[in-house]
């Protein structure tokens, strides 16, 4: 089977999708809306940049226009970058549907699965208006944790285009059955295949495992915040308790992914004088979190 897959393909959660089905022989195309390497064998790595996600990226980019995004993400923080991709982020999707819209017609894959709404799936379904001779591929969206919640009524830019997805959609893939009845109101047509799975897909055991030398010592525990920064998290919370876990347990080591560079996180770290017992990294992958958690 041929499946051409629209997501960010930094997201552990979506290469493990498409691990499932490269492993047992599919041809596996991927268009990232974010910059990104894969380790997959895929047959094709496309990267479609959606709604300024280079300015979201945590990938290292050399030269002057490296040293212009890690400016932006240290002046613009987390909460205002959502905010302003919210606002902004349809104006990239018009030329990006076209881009994509001329891959799906040369890739020509059995099925089209968008792993999110905002914004591959609006993308998705702008691309599938585009060309006649691929309105007839399924076409499967995926909708993450807050795409209804959160993200669809937060400008009237999203709420057409959250619409225009639903409206669009042939498959629908939730985490959970409140998703699928949001779904229904958003424009998702009764009657079209849906189903609702697990989206996380649970732990890989060959990767997380306990240490070969038996229970960690608990007077010096290990604490991985795996998430990076998010617009609608207390992350202010997680910062202000590390404090009082280390009256407890003076030995504790936080490690953070994904907060490398950002101003947010640095000075929480440098306001509370955590700096000894945190560590503030770039975006790491399942394999290199699991090998933090045996090497701390």
């Amino acid at each position: 089977m041929r499946l051409l897959y629209v997501a960010d393909g930094r997201s552990p959660i979506a290469l493990n999708w498409m691990r499932y089905f490269v492993e047992r022989g599919h041809e596996v195309h991927l268009v990232s809306s974010y910059p990104c390497e894969v380790e997959l064998p895929v047959a094709s790595l496309h990267i479609l940049p959606l709604a300024f996600s280079h300015l979201n990226s945590k990938r290292a980019r050399s030269g002057q226009e490296g040293k212009r995004e890690a400016i932006l993400r240290v002046a613009i923080p987390t909460g205002l970058r959502t905010v302003l991709r919210q606002w902004l982020g349809w104006l990239t999707i018009p030329n990006m549907a076209r881009r994509l819209s001329t891959l799906i017609a040369q890739i020509h894959p059995q099925i089209v699965h968008a792993m999110r709404i905002p914004f591959e799936g609006m993308v998705t379904a702008v691309a599938f208006q585009g060309r006649a001779r691929i309105r007839d591929i399924p076409f499967l969206v995926s909708v993450w944790g807050n795409d209804f919640t959160l993200h669809a009524s937060s400008s009237p830019w999203m709420r057409r285009y959250t619409r225009f997805t639903m409206n669009n959609a042939t498959a629908l893939h939730t985490d959970c059955y409140r998703d699928q009845r949001l779904a229904k109101q958003w424009g998702f047509r009764e009657g079209l295949p849906a189903v609702v799975l697990p989206g996380g897909g649970g732990v890989l055991l060959d990767v997380f495992y306990p240490p070969k030398d038996g229970v960690r010592d608990v007077n010096s525990p290990v604490v991985i915040n795996p998430r990076g920064l998010r617009a609608y998290v207390r992350n202010d919370v997680f910062f202000k308790a590390i404090p009082l876990v280390l009256e407890r347990f003076p030995q504790t080591r936080f490690i953070c992914s994904g907060v490398a560079g950002e101003s947010y996180a640095e000075r929480w770290v440098h306001r509370l004088g955590i700096n000894q017992n945190v560590e503030l990294l770039p975006l790491v992958k399942h394999e290199q979190m699991a090998n933090l958690f045996r090497q701390a």
